[in-house]
């Protein structure tokens, strides 16, 4: 039985102002914060393309590039990279809005790999249509950077 196959979704934007209780003493927002913004996000395209829940099974190649303070907009922007059987790669990057002048700075990056399963069991989740060159080239770094991560285990 062939798998179910599935274009691409598009990209995801999830935003949040910072608070102070995301803030240490100083007015930075923890790097956990925003890991946890950027998961909310994988999560959201994972659901969006699979109509299962998935997990996250990794998160890869985190950077921190740049503070965000108290009072900043926090995006999230999130694209789906790889699909495999049962799992799939995400790549967030994730953008600071400061006020009052408005700029638009990247604070975070990072791969997430989410899998599909009940109870134990891997599901199977619809394999990709790749329809651009862009779409093949991203989906080829996700394959190489997943045999990687197999190889390593």
């Amino acid at each position: 039985m062939s798998r179910v196959k599935k274009k691409m979704i598009g990209e995801v934007v999830m935003s949040n102002a910072t608070l102070p209780c995301q803030a240490n003493p100083i007015g930075l927002v923890h790097g956990a914060e925003l890991i946890k913004l950027m998961d909310h996000t994988a999560g959201a395209i994972a659901v969006r393309y699979a109509h299962r829940f998935l997990v996250t099974a990794r998160i890869d190649e985190v950077q921190f590039l740049a503070p965000v303070h108290i009072g900043d907009v926090v995006s999230c922007r999130g694209r789906l990279i790889f699909v495999g059987h049962t799992s799939l790669e995400v790549e967030i990057k994730t953008y600071k809005e400061q006020f009052p002048d408005g700029v638009v700075s990247l604070v975070a990056s990072a791969y997430f790999t989410m899998v599909c399963s009940e109870n134990g069991k891997s599901l199977e989740i619809p394999e990709l249509v790749l329809e651009t060159a862009e779409e093949q080239r991203l989906f080829e770094e996700g394959r190489q950077r997943q045999e990687h991560y197999r190889k390593m285990r």
